[in-house]
């Protein structure tokens, strides 16, 4: 069974309506299956939007 998903940068060459879109499908998703996402993503404003965690990779170590 999927315990997670990882989403590395998949919405970053999108029309914003787009972003939501697949963003609002995949949090929905995820509640409705009891499981995880990981995402990777260098928009702080998404992150800050849609993550309940944020482990931040600064000169190669996480903070």
């Amino acid at each position: 069974k999927t315990k997670f998903i990882v989403a590395d940068e998949i919405t970053t060459m999108l029309d914003a309506v787009t972003q939501a879109e697949i963003w609002g499908f995949l949090i929905d998703e995820c509640k409705s299956r009891n499981i995880g996402m990981i995402i990777v993503t260098h928009n702080m404003y998404l992150a800050d939007k849609v993550c309940t965690r944020i482990l931040n990779l600064e000169e190669k170590a996480f903070e």
